[in-house]
């Protein structure tokens, strides 16, 4: 009998925890979460044949892959580019190649586990969020607590949106602690039931922790929540965060008029010199 689709997931992130910590333990979690969110890109109606393929590569040409699949997310969404960089700033430059090894061995355990039937699934990926039990299995316990940070069960998620009331066509959706956007989810799933489409919402949504909003950044676009989005890192309540928000988006759209290949790269440069 198959699991249920959550337990699924809490099945991949396990599995992806178990290869980190035996290679990298203790170390910072954007890396293996970075080969998580790139896998998540790959399309076609063929999850065996994905996984068979990319268990065949050898380890340099299935980092490509990855990096590959980094560049396109830039291509397709320039204004997400920005709040993804925490997890894409490895594809700049050349990674060492132990770092390089242990990414490729952390998305082989996430594929072995079936990953691709959940994500190049349209109906379930647009349904389910792989990155906030990924970072609660990736992060101690500790620092979790110390930081305030949780896991919203889907259920609990879904009851909690239906007690705000279905959002109406336009209106604006705004998440103050959002992290991956469990809670978002919940509301598009609960807009789809209504017969409409969460792109026609305007979403403002922020959170305190760069890879959390980084991954919320890869979910609004397998969530298909379209462009009306604003992203912003900060303190939603005390932080003015909306103007720094607008620039980095407005600034990747516009980085979209340079060469495709160099887009990525290029919001990396200037990310890095603001840093």
């Amino acid at each position: 009998m198959p699991q249920p689709l959550e337990q699924r997931v809490h099945t991949i992130a396990q599995r992806v925890e178990d290869v980190w910590r035996s290679r990298f333990s203790g170390a910072p979690v954007d890396l293996p979460v970075s080969a998580i969110a790139a896998l998540t890109l790959v399309r076609g109606s063929d999850p065996r044949g994905a996984r068979e393929a990319f268990l065949d590569l050898p380890s340099e040409q299935a980092a490509h892959v990855l990096r590959l699949l980094w560049s396109g997310f830039g291509r397709a969404r320039p204004d997400l580019v920005y709040r993804a960089l925490p997890l894409a700033r490895w594809t700049h430059g050349t990674a060492e190649q132990e770092q390089q090894a242990t990414l490729v061995a952390v998305a082989r355990a996430a594929v072995q586990a079936g990953f691709f039937d959940l994500t190049m699934n349209a109906q379930v990926r647009t349904s389910v969020d792989v990155f906030g039990p990924l970072l609660m299995a990736l992060r101690p316990k500790a620092a979790r607590e110390r930081n305030g940070q949780f896991y919203t069960p889907a259920d609990v998620a879904e009851i909690l949106a239906r007690g705000s009331g279905t959002p109406q066509p336009g209106e604006q959706i705004f998440e103050s602690s959002v992290g991956t956007g469990g809670l978002i989810l919940a509301f598009a799933e609960q807009i789809r039931a209504h017969g409409r489409d969460p792109a026609d919402s305007h979403w403002e949504l922020v959170d305190i922790d760069p890879v959390a909003v980084a991954c919320l950044a890869v979910n609004v676009h397998l969530w298909g929540l379209g462009p009306r989005v604003l992203i912003g890192c900060g303190d939603g309540l005390a932080d003015d965060w909306r103007p720094r928000a607008l620039y980095e988006r407005d600034l990747g759209i516009r980085i979209q008029r340079s060469q495709p290949l160099y887009r990525m790269a290029t919001a990396l440069d200037r990310y890095a010199s603001a840093a």
